[in-house]
Order: C-alpha cells, then sequence, then structure tokens
C-alpha cells in the first residue's frame, strides 16, 4: 500500500517532519496535511507551524558554510604603469 503524501504541489516547496495525515495539532486545531493547499502550508509555516519545513531552508547553506565553499576569487593582475601605453582601448 503506498504511503499518504503531501500534495504535490505542496510537496514541491514543503516537507513534513511528520508522517501525513490527519491530526489535531494543540494551537492549529485540526489539519489534514494531506489535502493541504500551498496558501494553507504558507499560512500555517507563518504562524510558526512546526510540522511544514521549507524546502530551500533544508538545502541552503549557512552563512558561514558559503564562505567555507565559495572558490577564491583572484583579482586580474594590475598593468604596471610602464605598459599602460602599450594597451588596446577597450
Amino acid at each position: 500500500m503506498d504511503s499518504i503524501q503531501l500534495p504535490a504541489d505542496v510537496a514541491d516547496k514543503y516537507s513534513a517532519n511528520v508522517p501525513v495525515g490527519c491530526y489535531e495539532f494543540p494551537g492549529f486545531g485540526k489539519i489534514d496535511l494531506a489535502k493541504l493547499s500551498v496558501e494553507q502550508a504558507d499560512q500555517l509555516t507563518g504562524r510558526g507551524f512546526p510540522h511544514l519545513v521549507a524546502k530551500e531552508a533544508q538545502s541552503a547553506p549557512a552563512p558561514a558554510d558559503q564562505a567555507k565553499t565559495k572558490p577564491a576569487v583572484k583579482a586580474a593582475p594590475a598593468v604596471p604603469a610602464a605598459d599602460q601605453d602599450n594597451q588596446p582601448a577597450p
């Protein structure tokens, strides 16, 4: 038997950290994760709903990690003043 999943459009944007189904969540009421619309998921996460996590938030590296993974970019060598006259016009 196939497991119940988030609707495809919601699953493109969010993942659930609980099995998908119908629950009574304190502070949020009865929510059927299998029948959510993107708009409802956006509203829930905007209110701090802890059981839906935005996928870009999961895959984006932390700012400290970005510095580690970016390749060093070397500056173009400066042209000595004596050679500037011999350079073609841009």
